[in-house]
């Protein structure tokens, strides 16, 4: 969702190299963009609703060399996509900021402000916040006063960079549940929402402690009490360097769905060493102390949340609660004793995900927490016990890939370290090292897969089917199609089909599913004909091998991609169904030409409830 991109130099001009990290936040989402710059004593300020290209041609014409500049990109919410409501926002033409969170009780205040003449230049919640802060400064207050003063009115979530006209060598910012980063190099301070923006500009990079102002020059930050807690870490230790594919790719998306083998050998190599699993420092000893899982997560981190149940409860034989974070702050959830709190969240900033812990840990203050994510210095990370990150470098593709099968492998890991029996617990560790080779499979039937999505370019919806643990993974096929393809889609354990889909079932809609060489295969193939019974298309996705197993008399209604030829082990067939889906969904995307990398209306990382 919105970005925030900030510095501050004592050499050079900062505002091109600003713009262009500015460009590495454009995967997040945006609707809008804008800068503002302090030049001899003057506020300047450029908006965009077309590009930060745009943006960037125009600050090359309009603004001079500066060594302070704020920029932001937009994803509305409050106010249409128009300029007036582009950030930065600017009051009494002295001060600017840009805002990245909800201001809930913004009208509450500015029906406060009606009495002070403004002239307002949007319907956002997030200029409120710059008048507010104007009219204390009237009062003769410094500016770091005057931001103090006006903080405690403000009920939400906020992440605030902001300038002074008054204070031309000076960057203030201040945060609460929204995430902040400070990055550093020999000449230059820089504030960022995200870790990838900082990345090839800045050596070293922390969090901005929850609560505190900050004034950042460009070789000090102050108050010196709160500087002194900064935790600096250098970039290069706490972000992954992409994988390397050897051939060219369409799209972003696509591109990253191709480093799948990449990142889960990335994993193996870290984690399945000598017949045994090696967790992140601390975690297999708190394991023993625990003796049940409860895991929050969002969208497809849910999804894949879903598919470590089945894993766990069956192998290591430790209950597990699988729940939405967007819902379990909203009632009294029932936490046990001994209870590990697990979250999943592709960028560590999802603000249901964060917010759904702090609620739960509030209530219980001496619950352990366990952070999955791709991002060390996120705000999930920096609030857990334990972090476990999934190594598979910057996802830009606003529909997560290589970060859920990533997730999928940490949790599968998890199942086998607390797996009690020997043989078992070698098994599945020796099942997960051939990963990569199987999911190598999958993308070499691409071609076919390419082939076959052009028959579904049209359809209107989707059913998705699964038994077992691929029942998350035919979930996780549908939200793809939605989010990539536009394609309204639906996903049930196959089993439930009787028990009100199949109303649904017509010679147009097509059902999807997945068939492995498992325990589930002759119940699956029973669900299969009841379809066919009443004239709905099927399309089978799995193992060459299953499908000669499901001896289905061949019809026109049914077709089958092959994405493997032998039968993978059945605590892989999650992996190599969901790339399957994903290209299929991909390329249905494809032939429609649809926005691939940026779905409408979608945002990367969810920063608002």
């Amino acid at each position: 969702m919105c970005g925030i991109i900030a510095g501050i130099t004592n050499e050079g001009d900062i505002k091109q190299p600003v713009l262009s990290q500015l460009k590495k936040l454009e995967y997040r989402g945006y609707d809008s963009a804008g800068i503002a710059t302090i030049t001899d004593h003057q506020l300047h300020m450029l908006h965009s609703i077309d590009s930060i290209d745009a943006l960037t041609i125009d600050a090359n014409i309009q603004l001079k060399a500066t060594t302070l500049a704020i920029a932001h990109t937009r994803w509305a919410t409050h106010g249409a996509v128009t300029l007036e409501n582009a950030h930065p926002h600017i009051a009494g033409n002295r001060i600017a900021l840009v805002h990245n969170g909800i201001i809930e009780n913004y009208n509450t205040l500015k029906e406060s402000l009606e009495n002070m003449a403004i002239q307002w230049r949007s319907t956002t919640d997030s200029e409120v916040i710059a008048q507010l802060i104007y009219q204390q400064l009237k009062q003769g207050v410094t500016i770091e006063n005057a931001i103090e003063k006006t903080i405690p009115q403000l009920k939400g979530t906020y992440a605030l960079a902001i300038i002074d006209l008054e204070n031309p060598d000076k960057l203030f910012c201040i945060a609460k549940e929204s995430s902040l980063i400070l990055g550093k190099t020999k000449n230059s301070v820089y504030l960022s929402s995200d870790l990838n923006a900082l990345v090839g500009i800045c050596e070293q990079a922390c969090q901005v402690p929850q609560g505190q102002l900050l004034t950042l020059q460009a070789n000090s930050i102050s108050p010196a009490t709160h500087a002194s807690t900064l935790q600096w870490q250098q970039i290069s230790d706490i972000t992954e360097a992409e994988p390397e594919v050897s051939h060219t790719h369409e799209t972003i998306t696509h591109k990253e769905i191709g480093e799948q083998p990449a990142v889960l050998n990335k994993l193996i190599n870290t984690h399945c060493q000598q017949q045994d699993i090696q967790l992140p420092k601390g975690l297999q000893a708190a394991l023993q102390t625990h003796q049940r899982i409860k895991i929050i997560a969002c969208g497809s981190s849910y999804y894949s949340a879903c598919v470590g149940k089945y894993w766990i409860e069956d192998i290591a034989g430790m209950p597990v609660t699988v729940e939405l974070a967007s819902e379990i702050r909203y009632r009294n959830p029932v936490i046990e004793p001994h209870t590990l709190l697990i979250t999943l969240s592709q960028s560590g900033e999802t603000l249901d995900t964060i917010s759904a812990q702090r609620y739960i840990l509030s209530n219980h203050p001496h619950m352990q927490s366990l952070s999955i994510g791709n991002n060390a210095l996120s705000t999930l990370a920096s609030e857990s016990t334990f972090f476990w990150p999934t190594l598979a470098g910057a996802e830009i593709g606003v529909a997560t890939t290589k970060v859920f099968t990533a997730q999928l492998f940490c949790l599968a890991s998890l199942c086998c370290a607390l797996c009690q029996d020997p043989a078992t617990k070698n098994k599945r560790i020796a099942a997960l090292s051939t990963l990569p080779e199987w999911i190598t499979q999958v993308l070499a039937q691409e071609p076919i897969i390419k082939r076959h999505a052009q028959a579904y370019q049209h359809d209107a919806a989707m059913i998705f089917c699964a038994r077992g643990s691929n029942f998350p993974i035919a979930e996780e096929a549908a939200l793809k199609l939605k989010e990539l393809a536009y394609i309204h889609a639906s996903a049930y354990a196959a089993g439930e089909l009787k028990h009100g889909p199949l109303a649904l079932i017509e010679e147009n809609l097509t059902s999807v599913f997945f068939i492995n060489e498992d325990k589930h295969l002759a119940k699956t193939r029973s669900n299969i004909h009841e379809v066919l019974a009443r004239k709905g298309k099927i399309l089978l996705m799995g193992s060459q091998k299953a499908f000669h197993k499901t001896t289905i008399q061949n019809t026109t209604a049914i077709h089958f991609i092959a994405t493997t030829i032998e039968s993978p082990p059945e605590e892989i067939t999650p992996f190599t169904n969901v790339i399957g889906a994903q290209l299929l969904t991909y390329h249905i995307a494809k032939h429609k030409n649809c926005a691939i990398d940026k779905p409408r209306n979608l945002a990367k990382c969810v920063t608002v409830e």
